[in-house]
């Protein structure tokens, strides 16, 4: 979920991990982040809907942040 303050857009954890997923894995990603990062996809799905808090500090956000420089490195080598 995005806030607009005086013209600045922020963005969640939960915003974090669906545009990490997305450059991950594309349209199926919350399966296949869900898996990956060692939670449900429920989970995942309830953070994404704001209907569950995420913090930038949680170990999914962290796992998540991982697998995107294992990515990167990949493209890079």
């Amino acid at each position: 979920m995005k806030t607009t303050i005086h013209n600045v857009t922020t963005r969640t954890a939960a915003d974090l991990l669906a545009e990490a997923g997305r450059t991950l894995y594309g349209d199926e990603w919350i399966a296949r982040l869900a898996r990956d990062i060692g939670v449900s996809p429920h989970t995942l799905r309830a953070w994404h809907a704001g209907r569950l808090h995420l913090s930038l500090t949680h170990d999914a956000v962290k796992d998540t942040l991982r697998l995107l420089n294992v990515g990167a490195t990949k493209l890079i080598a």
